[in-house]
């Protein structure tokens, strides 16, 4: 097969050169070549350009193949004129490129003075003169360097800035030339030792693929990537099961007069606002400044910000308008109450809901809202489904897809959102039931009220409040929306 090429690849100064047997001036010296064909075709041949500063040391210079070639020796003719050297046979019978081609040639003259070379020309062509690769610049030789100095500090001449790529010694690595990179470095394509990026300790071809790990870190099975040895016994979904435990328990033992939705949301509502705050803080550690870490802590800020709207709107106007056996909390138990309001207000409005849960019948739990209160506190829970919730599930779930889930913040991340969805949820399921009420007639409302909405607890036309609350819930008449306000409850 014919190859024909008009353009010349691109050799690599880094993986293409020469080096000289001796550093001696003025004297006949063996210079070795190294050769990485781009493009290649059987029988092709190479021919090689000297500088002005090199000649020949004699009329007929010998050629020695010492890998890649087709035998030790090559035939090899000289062009005076044009300092030219032709190796004609050297890959006769490859049909394939072996990659690498190294050759020797012998009797050529260095220089007379401790100067640096021009640079050497390496071309390849077809056997019918069609170019394959070329190289023409920084293939040159340092001759007041000290070997293995490519170039060198002039004052301080075993002091290098590079290396001989045709050397064994070629690796550079603070000015010195290395055959291997320290260990926690790696040879890159420019022959420069490289440091291994964390939490690589070595690694190989790159930097960032790992051989072996730092301490803290191992490697993931089948691959060269290492991910960290997490021990996270998920304390935040640990507390929601046990809180879920508990709340499951005064079910039971009330005979189902607590109320499970409403304990368990206040319950949920603690374990996910510190899921947050770990997961911006492991985030920030991990990865710094970087998108997953902003959008949550954006995500957080929302969240703030809706809880200091229910820390303004809840006293002004939802406990105003809330039934007597709420407002019978801030009166009898004062402190108790006071203190989950400000738990509320200070970490997450969705606390609050703990006044009226019920929970194992205490007395202290056993308020409730008015159809005005349940429109409001509904508000509230539609503003953290739009606003922060899926902004904390997009930097959820892009930290998980870039980063993975082996670590502290990939696995908080996890936390995150199984307890913000299960908050969102139940408390979407809640404001969708609420606008169903308000479409279906009074009749056929009841059953869907107390059991979605939590209105059964805050009927209009409930009994006189000095009944025993237990009496007026076996005997209250459960009403659509109406009038909320404690005046018109004295006034039935």
């Amino acid at each position: 097969m014919t190859v024909t090429n008009t353009i010349a690849g691109e050799l690599s100064q880094f993986k293409n050169g020469l080096l000289p047997s001796e550093f001696k001036q003025n004297f006949n010296s063996n210079y070795t070549f190294e050769v990485s064909p781009v493009n290649y075709a059987q029988n092709m041949f190479i021919v090689l350009t000297l500088p002005k500063e090199i000649f020949f040391g004699s009329s007929n210079v010998n050629c020695y193949g010492l890998a890649g070639t087709d035998t030790e020796n090559v035939t090899c003719s000289t062009d005076t004129r044009k300092k030219q050297i032709t190796l004609t046979d050297a890959v006769t019978f490859q049909r394939g490129n072996p990659g690498k081609i190294r050759f020797m040639l012998d009797s050529l003259k260095n220089p007379k003075d401790n100067i640096e070379t021009g640079s050497f020309s390496i071309e390849t062509y077809t056997p019918d003169e069609w170019v394959l690769d070329k190289i023409s610049t920084n293939v040159t030789v340092n001759f007041y360097c000290e070997y293995p100095c490519a170039s060198c500090n002039k004052e301080v001449k075993d002091q290098c800035y590079s290396c001989y790529s045709a050397a064994s010694e070629k690796l550079f690595f603070e000015y010195s030339c290395y055959e291997t990179c320290p260990a926690g470095y790696v040879n890159t394509t420019t022959n420069n030792c490289t440091e291994c990026i964390e939490p690589c300790a070595t690694c190989v071809e790159t930097p960032d693929t790992c051989l072996t790990c730092i301490e803290g870190y191992t490697i993931i099975a089948g691959t060269t990537r290492c991910r960290e040895r997490v021990y996270w016994p998920f304390p935040f979904i640990l507390t929601g099961v046990l809180g879920f435990i508990l709340i499951t328990i005064s079910e039971i033992v009330t005979k189902r007069e607590s109320r499970f939705k409403e304990a368990f949301i206040a319950f949920l509502s603690l374990p996910e606002v510190g899921a947050w705050a770990t997961l911006i803080v492991f985030m920030w550690w991990r990865v710094g400044q970087t998108g997953p870490s902003l959008l949550a802590a954006v995500a957080l800020l929302l969240y703030v910000t809706i809880n200091f709207a229910h820390a303004v709107i809840h006293p002004r106007k939802m406990v105003p308008h809330s039934l007597f056996s709420y407002k019978t909390l801030v009166s009898e138990y004062k402190c108790s109450t006071y203190f989950f309001r400000i738990i509320s207000y200070l970490i997450s409005f969705k606390f609050s809901l703990i006044l009226v849960s019920y929970f194992w019948l205490r007395p202290r739990f056993k308020g409730d809202y008015s159809a005005l209160n349940w429109k409001q506190f509904n508000r509230f829970s539609l503003a953290f489904i739009f606003l922060p919730y899926p902004v904390m599930m997009v930097s959820c779930c892009y930290f998980l897809f870039t980063d993975g889930f082996f670590s502290y913040p990939g696995f908080v991340a996890v936390e995150v959102i199984a307890l913000s969805t299960t908050l969102a949820v139940l408390m979407l399921l809640d404001a969708l039931s609420s606008i169903k009420c308000r479409t279906v007639g009074k009749s056929k409302t009841n059953k869907a009220i107390r059991v979605a909405t939590g209105a059964d607890y805050e009927s209009e036309e409930e009994k006189p409040h000095k009944r025993a609350v237990k009496r007026q819930r076996k005997t209250r008449d459960i009403d659509d929306f109406g009038d909320d306000s404690y005046g018109s409850e004295n006034s039935v």
